[in-house]
This record gives structure tokens, C-alpha cells and sequence, in this order.
């Protein structure tokens, strides 16, 4: 029941009454609490900067649309409420969320008010109903030690202010009224004598037990126009009932708890507790104007589907554009893997047949090496006879000089020189080497004709290894540009993710949603 009255009621709510409501809860901090309440003390004129602070955010508000307060408010409840996001799509979960944001906001009210859970069991309402009546109570407990301080002409107007509510009444209700207070009839006199000797809370209960919320609507409207009892200075409407607000606000004994707690060296935890503790007194807000006259029209539930729908339409759109984009890009995470294995395979391919053309060039050499009848190849031909007579003359010079080395002196001389002959052998030898190595690149070129079918072979490779080589490189370039491409989907990615944390939060309770 509370559900559905809670979220009627958020529904009716619209205009300015909305957005202090909504400034209330979601633009206060302990930081502005502290700060205006302390301009209050120090100020010599007499207002309440607090509630003037409230009214310059509601008036910042002015350019978002009803439908997008309503829906923020709602998902901020449930936020502070830490209650798990769901679909709003129907009016049944409007209402099951609303409900569960007044069990949670029930559950906290009574552990701070000891006093509370034996009120709610000894009247029959229901947790919502019995919340607003407790805070409406405690405000007029507090108008109790103020009444003192009015003027008589203060008295008598507000005297006449019950009376009028009081006499627009049913007659039943009158006397249920005239009974529970124990008087014959109501008059002014009768008003203010029983103010004076029970108190404001006492009379004011008693008129709301019988005639319902009604009341409290008429009366704080009514108590703000009397100058100096809270130092309201809105601008309140018929159904602003924020005059409450501001009275519980400025209780030391609500200040005080967040000051002593820990104070800006806790800004973060106080904030959270502040807001926690603002709950019951917006949920008073919200749905006392609906309380006071719910007779006046249902109120269609899906303006709020309709504006969560279109926030959660485009998360949902950010989700799909993010499942496409993993999709892509595990298709072309695929597409490197098989292109690499393609390149592998070519590149290995390719080392093969360096392999066999490198054993066919070693296989010409030896041929060249061991034929004595090998081919001229010009300056190289004299190249290599003069490089092999020169290892020959060296190779007799170190033959001498090991014969006629008898003594020890001499063998050290002769192992000194041998090793400067051997040395210039080894050069040579290189040498020798590397003439070879030519006249095998002058066969492969066909400038002497020798070793036909290694020349074609070799030749068939080569070829073999061009294509290669243009696979491998073609290969290279569309590895490159599908790592370009998959890059760009991961910057995409980041871009999309970024989107969807700041719809989430945005919109509380997306990130709770779980979709295919």
C-alpha cells in the first residue's frame, strides 16, 4: 500500500515543489548545512540561509523537464537506500520499488527514534503514514516552546487559522474532535486555551487523527506566513511542505550529530549519513501534498517508465554497440591468428629453401674444389693459383725452418716465425675460400657454364622464394592493418565503456541489470 501511495504521490509532485524537494535531497551536503546554519548564527538579520540555499539549486533546475526530476529522484532514493537496480517498465515495479525504499527508510527511522516503533504499534497506520505523523509531531513539539514568544495578535491569527480548517469540516468530524479534546465547542478562545494548557502538538494530532493529512499542509502553509516562528523565507505553494523540513533541520540535536561525527575530516561518510538521514523527512515531502487530497486523480505511473525507458534504451544501445565490438574484434583476433599462421608458415617455408639452395651453392663449390678441369673463370682462375702458390711457398718456408732449428733459443725464433707463416696461410686460405664462393655466383649466373641441373635448381628456388617473399609481405601489410583496426575497435571500446559508467551513473541501478 505504501508502494503504490509513495509512488502516486512522486507522480503528483511537479513545478517548484519538485525541485526543492529534489534540491533537498540530492544538492545538500553536511558542508552547506554546517556553513549556512553558521551564517544563521552570525547574521543580524533574521534568516534562514539554509532554506535560501535550497531555493537558489531548485531554481537552477529550471531547465530540466518534470518527467527527468521524477525519474532522478526516484533512482536517488534508491540509491541512498542501496537497494538493487531494476527494470522499470511496469507500474508494479515502480510501486515494489517505492516500497522498498519505505521499509528501508521505516527500518532506519526506528532505530534512531527509540520511541518510534511503540508509537507505530499503538496507531493504526501504515510505516509511511506513521513516519509523517512522528516527524509532523516532533515539529509541532517544537512550535510548543515557540507560541510563547507570539504577539496576541499572532495568537489570534493563528487561532483562526485552526478554527477555519477546523469548521470546513464534516459535523461528524467536528465532534469526534470536540470529544477527544474534552470541550463542548470550538472557538477561538477554546483553540488557544488549549494550546496554552496542552500545547500545539496536542491539538494539532488530534485534528489530523480525525481528519487525516489534510491539515498539516493547511497549517505549516499557514505557520510560515507568521513571520519569526521558523524564519522561513520561500515562497512556499498550497501544497510546500518544506516548513518542517527547515524547522527539523535546524535542530541542533540533528546538526550536532553530524558535526561531533567527525566534521569535514569525514566529509565523505557524513555526506552519506546526512542524505540517509533526509530520506524520512523527503519521503514526508513527497507524499504529504498526495496524503492531503488523493482524491483528486489517479496518476499514470508510466511517466516515469517512459523517461527511464529512454535512458535505458540508450544504455542498451551502448551495451549492443559493446557486444558488437567484442564480436569484431574476436573476429579479427582470429584473423591475426590465422594470418600469423600463415606468415609463420611462409617464413619457414622460405628458410627451407634457403637451406636447400645453400647446401646446392656448398655442393658447386666442392665440385669446383676437387675438379681439376674446373672452368676458367678469368681473373679469378689467376686469383687462385697465385693465392695457392703463395700457402705452397709459405707451407716450404715453415718446413725449413723447422729443420735447422737445434737449439732452444732457435726453436722459440722458429716457433715465432712458423706461427706469423701459418697465420698468412690462414689469410690466404679465407681468401681462397671467397674466390670459390664467387665462382659459384658466376655459375649460378650463368657466366660459366658448370653444374647445369644445381643451376636450375637453384634458380627454381629463388623463384619459389620471390613468391614467398611477396606472400610474406603482403601478409605483413594486412596483419598491420587488422592490428590497426583492432586498435581502433579498443579505443572504441574505452570510449563506449565510458559512456556506460556515466549512464550508470546517471541513472542508478543500470549497472545492476543483467542482460544477454
Amino acid at each position: 500500500m505504501d508502494g503504490q501511495l509513495l509512488s502516486q504521490a512522486l507522480v503528483r509532485l511537479s513545478g517548484q515543489d519538485l525541485r526543492l524537494v529534489y534540491a533537498l535531497l540530492c544538492k545538500t551536503n553536511i558542508i552547506k548545512l554546517i556553513s549556512t546554519k553558521t551564517k544563521d548564527f552570525i547574521s543580524s538579520e533574521e534568516s534562514n540561509h539554509f532554506s535560501l540555499n535550497v531555493e537558489q539549486e531548485a531554481n537552477k533546475l529550471q531547465t530540466m523537464t518534470d518527467e527527468e526530476l521524477r525519474l532522478s529522484l526516484f533512482l536517488e532514493l534508491t540509491k541512498i537506500t542501496q537497494l538493487k537496480g531494476g527494470r522499470y517498465d511496469l507500474q508494479k515495479e515502480i510501486e515494489d520499488k517505492c516500497q522498498e525504499i519505505v521499509d528501508w527508510s521505516f527500518l532506519q527511522f526506528q532505530k534512531k527514534n527509540k520511541e518510534f516503533l511503540a508509537y507505530f504499534s499503538a496507531n493504526d497506520m501504515t510505516k509511511l503514514e506513521a513516519m509523517i505523523n512522528w516527524q509532523m509531531n516532533q515539529v509541532f513539539k517544537e512550535l510548543d516552546l515557540k507560541l510563547t514568544n507570539l504577539s496576541e495578535k499572532e495568537q489570534d491569527e493563528l487561532a483562526n487559522k485552526v478554527l477555519g480548517y477546523v469548521n470546513a469540516l464534516p459535523n461528524e468530524q467536528q465532534e469526534k474532535i470536540k470529544e477527544k479534546l474534552g470541550v463542548q465547542e470550538i472557538s477561538d478562545k477554546v483553540v488557544k486555551k488549549v494550546i496554552a494548557q496542552s500545547g500545539a502538538s496536542i491539538l494539532f494530532a488530534t485534528i489530523v487523527e480525525v481528519s487525516g493529512f489534510a491539515f498539516y499542509t493547511t497549517i505549516t502553509s499557514g505557520l510560515a506566513a507568521l513571520a519569526g516562528i521558523f524564519g522561513i523565507t520561500l515562497p512556499f505553494g498550497a501544497y510546500t511542505t518544506l516548513t518542517s523540513t527547515m524547522a527539523f533541520l535546524a535542530n541542533p540535536l540533528f546538526i550536532l550529530p553530524m558535526i561531533l561525527g567527525g566534521g569535514v575530516l569525514l566529509v565523505n561518510h557524513q555526506n552519506k549519513s546526512l542524505r540517509k538521514g533526509l530520506v524520512p523527512i523527503v519521503l514526508m515531502q513527497i507524499s504529504l501534498p498526495y496524503l492531503s487530497s488523493p482524491e483528486i486523480s489517479y496518476q499514470d505511473l508510466t511517466v516515469i517508465s517512459k523517461a527511464w525507458n529512454t535512458r535505458f534504451n540508450a544504455y542498451i544501445h551502448l551495451h549492443d554497440e559493446l557486444v558488437v565490438n567484442y564480436g569484431n574484434q574476436n573476429t579479427l583476433n582470429k584473423q591475426i591468428y590465422d594470418l600469423n599462421v600463415k606468415l609463420q608458415a611462409r617464413e619457414l617455408n622460405k628458410k627451407d629453401l634457403e637451406a636447400e639452395i645453400s647446401s646446392l651453392k656448398n655442393n658447386i663449390k666442392s665440385l669446383l674444389k676437387d675438379d681439376k678441369q674446373r672452368p676458367y673463370f678469368e681473373h679469378l682462375t689467376s686469383q687462385l693459383h697465385s693465392e695457392q702458390i703463395e700457402i705452397r711457398n709459405l707451407e716450404e718456408q715453415i718446413t725449413f725452418e723447422k729443420r735447422y732449428s737445434n737449439s732452444f733459443f732457435s726453436s722459440i725464433k722458429t716457433a715465432f716465425k712458423t706461427g706469423n707463416y701459418q697465420s698468412q696461410i690462414n689469410t690466404r686460405r679465407r681468401k681462397i675460400e671467397s674466390i670459390f664462393n664467387q665462382m659459384v655466383e658466376a655459375v649460378l649466373n650463368k657466366k660459366v657454364i658448370y653444374a647445369t641441373e644445381s643451376v636450375n635448381q637453384v634458380k627454381v628456388y629463388e623463384l619459389e622464394i620471390n613468391k614467398l617473399l611477396d606472400q610474406i609481405s603482403s601478409l605483413q601489410i594486412d596483419i598491420t592493418n587488422k592490428r590497426n583496426e583492432l586498435s581502433n575497435l579498443k579505443v572504441k571500446e574505452r570510449s563506449t565503456k565510458n559512456k556506460m559508467k556515466n549512464s550508470e551513473s546517471e541513472t542508478y541501478g543500470l549497472e545492476h541489470i543483467v542482460m544477454d
